[in-house]
């Protein structure tokens, strides 16, 4: 599996304490994927276990997609 890599740079939050503070105070997430341009987005209350399991652990797409 290829290295994901950030489109924008710029962007990228670097740090832990900074990341650790979004995920803490957030409501809701969106997820945004694509595989062999075929897009994918995922809107869910927001679950920080649940972010970090997907982190953690190589999930496939259809896996990930599936309701």
């Amino acid at each position: 599996m290829e290295k994901y890599h950030m489109r924008r740079q710029d962007r990228q939050i670097n740090d832990e304490n900074e990341l650790s503070e979004i995920l803490l105070q957030g409501k809701y997430i969106v997820i945004s994927m694509c595989r062999n341009n075929e897009k994918c987005y995922i809107s869910d209350a927001f679950d920080y276990q649940w972010m970090l399991h997907q982190i953690h652990k190589e999930v496939s797409f259809e896996e990930r997609t599936r309701l």
